[in-house]
This record gives C-alpha cells, structure tokens and sequence, in this order.
C-alpha cells in the first residue's frame, strides 16, 4: 500500500497516518481467512539452536522448532549450546576484519 502524490511532492501524512489507516480499513471490510496450510509429508520439525544452527533438544534455551526435508534435519546435539556453527565462525571473522 502506498499513499503519495504523482510530483512525490509532500504529503502530510506518514504511514501511520495515511497508508496504514486505508489498508486497515480495507482489511477489516475484506475479512480475510487464515492461511492453512497442512505440512508435505516429506517435512519434519526439528529442535536446533536458534544462535547455532545445530541440533538441539526441546528443552536448551535457545531451541526453536524448524522444518526440514525428512532425513536431512539435524540430529539433535549432545548438550546445549555446543560449539558455533562454521558459518558464524566465518561471519565473526568478516566482521573482525571489516572493524
């Protein structure tokens, strides 16, 4: 949703104002339904650490659920935490080296 004129001159509206209060009220008039979508059966969630990526038990800190094509979901890690995935090694080094 955009709100603005042609010349993109200034409007006195901000987001907030302006788009946000067309689409809101196009929204409530359309009463849309809510997206349903059932898992293929070739998809399963698994636990990994949200900072790792590795897998992780239901009940470590950082566990969120992801899902996974069936057979290439992590397997879940011996203790929580584990060490860092290689790919925030990598971005831990770009950014020692952008600093």
């Amino acid at each position: 949703m955009w709100m603005g004129r042609d010349d993109n001159g200034k409007t006195p509206f901000t987001g907030a104002t302006g788009a946000l209060q067309v689409w809101t009220s196009f929204m409530r008039k359309a009463n849309p339904l809510p997206l349903d979508m059932a898992m293929p059966d070739n998809v399963v969630q698994a636990w990994v650490d949200a900072q790792t990526g590795q897998g992780s038990d239901s009940s470590c800190p950082n566990a969120v659920q992801m899902p996974y094509i069936r057979g290439s979901e992590p397997q879940p890690g011996a203790t929580c935490g584990g060490a860092p995935a290689p790919a925030t090694e990598v971005m831990d080094w770009v950014k020692g080296w952008l600093n």
